[in-house]
């Protein structure tokens, strides 16, 4: 233990060096009976040098039967999420080992992305596009010139599964969307294509976390429902459903039309709640989901909505120099 201290191990579990021992869910389990488990060996080896282990003339059958006795239990802790685990791979290594956090969203990005970082450079100066990323690095600073100088922004390295690039926040928005600036967490991030310092970058005009991009990008819901005994009441919860969260639009997104899909006696019928609208978010379509099967609700996708269409006002920072650069 003089060569491998603490540190050393609790960034080996971290890392998922013990992955075959333990497994990767149990990482926070070890860390917690790092203290605990260092104590032990340090009495093992207390112990071999004193000769405690041949006592009695017992061998070192003794002292194996000593070292298994001895072995500390795991302790009894809440697993790291997903998150967390990469984060800790991510410190410890520089890099991501067990998955990428963008896995667990392949759906959303398949859904409402309209490209990826690799594919980037397919596209003209000033282009409006849509990924999803997680920011690996923020820099803020501050402008010098202007009207109002001193006015905060940033600059970011956003990354997906197939590379990274660089982005920029101009005041504007930075205003509306730093609280959202956090590392490693999954984002969905519109903005223009920016070829101007010779490689493509993005002029991030709009950002938010990932889970909520069917908030925000959804066209459509589209409900299926197959008729029976039980379709009249179904029918009536989800009426009541969608009456009171098109009551909730402030803050929760873009309203968008449902479709219900009816099939009965070998017809299919459709159904649309033009003048009901409701944004698509998590908990509405929880509710929906546990009506009718979580297989009979999904969000449509595709495209640009119009309203993140809109630029920033950004030119008057085209020429103007940044502090902290």
């Amino acid at each position: 233990l003089g060569a491998v201290n603490r540190t050393a191990i609790e960034a080996l579990i971290k890392s998922g060096a013990f992955d075959s021992l333990h497994g990767i869910a149990n990482r926070a389990a070890l860390i917690e009976t790092v203290e605990s488990a260092i104590s032990a060996g340090q009495a093992i080896a207390a112990d071999h040098a004193a000769g405690q282990g041949a006592l009695f003339g017992f061998g070192e059958d003794a002292a194996v039967k000593l070292e298994r006795k001895e072995e500390p239990a795991l302790m009894k802790v809440r697993s790291w999420d997903t998150i967390q685990t990469l984060q800790n791979e991510k410190e410890v290594l520089g890099f991501y080992v067990s998955s990428h956090p963008l896995d667990q969203w392949k759906e959303v990005l398949r859904k409402f992305t309209t490209t990826t970082i690799a594919e980037l450079d397919q596209f003209s100066d000033k282009t409006t596009v849509i990924v999803g990323a997680t920011l690996t690095q923020i820099r803020p600073i501050f402008t010098k010139r202007g009207k109002n100088p001193g006015q905060k922004m940033a600059r970011v390295t956003m990354e997906d599964t197939t590379g990274n690039t660089e982005g920029i926040i101009f005041p504007e928005t930075y205003a509306r969307i730093g609280e959202v600036l956090q590392k490693d967490k999954p984002v969905i991030i519109i903005g223009e294509t920016d070829l101007s310092q010779g490689g493509v970058g993005i002029t991030i005009n709009h950002m938010f976390p990932i889970e909520d991009a069917s908030a925000q990008l959804a066209r459509t819901i589209e409900i299926r429902l197959h008729d029976d005994d039980e379709t009249p009441a179904i029918l009536a919860h989800i009426k009541g459903l969608l009456q009171q969260y098109s009551r909730k639009t402030n803050g929760e997104g873009t309203p968008v039309p449902v479709r219900l899909h009816l099939y009965t006696e070998g017809k299919h019928i459709t159904l649309e709640t033009e003048r009901l609208q409701v944004p698509a978010s998590g908990v509405l379509l929880h509710h929906l989901r546990e009506l009718v099967g979580p297989d009979s609700c999904e969000v449509t996708g595709g495209g640009i909505p119009q309203r993140f269409m809109r630029r920033e006002r950004k030119t008057r920072y085209n020429n103007h120099r940044f502090a902290n650069e």
